[in-house]
């Protein structure tokens, strides 16, 4: 079935580190305490019209995406952002304490980066389709697992709560939005509607599922990883597992969006590929946590100009102008 394979390939842009851990949720979402489950069916929506949006418009948004400049930089620095987190959160879940074979496997998740990086959309969906289910299953496993006792219903700022839920879809999609515009390419408006439905609606239930674990784990909200820290045991293991596939399908998602854009700038070879994988992975080393707390919301806000070429009514502004 060919949607299967498209919805889990935009989960997989969504489902990245900040994701998988819990710790997007808790910036965007949880902090704001009991209002948040009213926040979720509003990103819900936003998710679905955004989807399906870009996915119908998405061979002449990506034809206006390709033509200008300050988009294709917009898109560079937005994604090394959220690719330098990716490897945050990579290099963090991989690490075994063996100092040579963290080496080979560093080496490995950057030379295959690389590859991806060159290969295009295509492998994108084929690695998704194996990994997402698989990442989705488990993490619905250690959630439940990780359930707490008592739920935090402290009050929450409606109007800053509202502002959050939509830059979180922001965010979300517009590292997204080349990878998504091509994908609708070739697919009819029944299709667009079912892999915006269903995308949507898996990403709102795990929001949902994970906003509940985060209130009701006490302290979980100040954890750089919160679903990990909170995690003993096997769980501790398999929560492990799930950020780091969640990071990979996301990092290569990235690494090729960068890649595109660079070569459209006129970037290629060996500058094209440090500036897409190795210089985000060297960035990664400020931090997962303080990354996502302070950069995430401020490129959330950048990253809405990377949703202006698929507009449908874009060229009544150039009319005006």
């Amino acid at each position: 079935m060919k949607e299967f394979g498209k919805v889990m390939l935009i989960i997989g842009m969504v489902i990245g580190s900040g994701f998988a851990s819990g710790k997007e949720i808790a910036v965007f979402f949880s902090r704001f305490g009991w209002l948040s489950y009213v926040f979720i069916p509003i990103a819900f929506l936003l998710f679905f019209g955004v989807f399906y949006w870009i996915l119908y418009y998405g061979k002449k948004g990506v034809q206006k995406f390709y033509s200008s400049k300050a988009f294709l930089i917009i898109s560079v620095v937005v994604s090394l952002v959220f690719t330098s987190s990716m490897f945050a959160g990579t290099t963090a879940t991989i690490s075994t304490g063996i100092k040579w074979i963290d080496i080979f496997l560093i080496i490995s998740l950057l030379i295959g980066c690389v590859i991806v990086s060159q290969k295009g959309v295509g492998l994108l969906a084929k690695i998704n389709s194996y990994l997402i289910p698989f990442t989705i299953v488990v993490l619905f496993g250690c959630l439940i697992k990780n359930v707490g006792q008592s739920q935090s219903f402290v009050n929450g700022d409606f109007f800053s709560g509202s502002l959050f839920s939509i830059l979180y879809v922001v965010m979300n999609v517009s590292t997204s939005c080349l990878v998504m515009g091509m994908l609708g390419q070739d697919m009819t408006k029944k299709q667009i509607l079912i892999v915006s439905f269903f995308a949507s609606l898996i990403l709102a239930l795990l929001l949902t599922f994970i906003n509940f674990v985060l209130l009701g784990n006490e302290g979980s909200l100040l954890l750089s990883m919160p679903l990990l820290e909170i995690s003993s045991g096997k769980i501790y293991t398999l929560m492990r597992v799930v950020i780091f596939l969640g990071c990979l399908t996301t990092l290569i998602s990235l690494v090729f969006t960068i890649s595109q854009s660079l070569k459209k700038l006129g970037v290629f070879g060996f500058f094209n590929i440090f500036i897409s994988v190795f210089f985000p992975f060297f960035a990664s080393f400020l931090g997962f946590g303080q990354i996502v707390s302070v950069l995430y919301p401020i490129v959330s806000v950048l990253g809405i100009f990377l949703l202006v070429p698929f507009l449908p009514w874009e060229k009544l502004f150039r009319k005006k102008e």
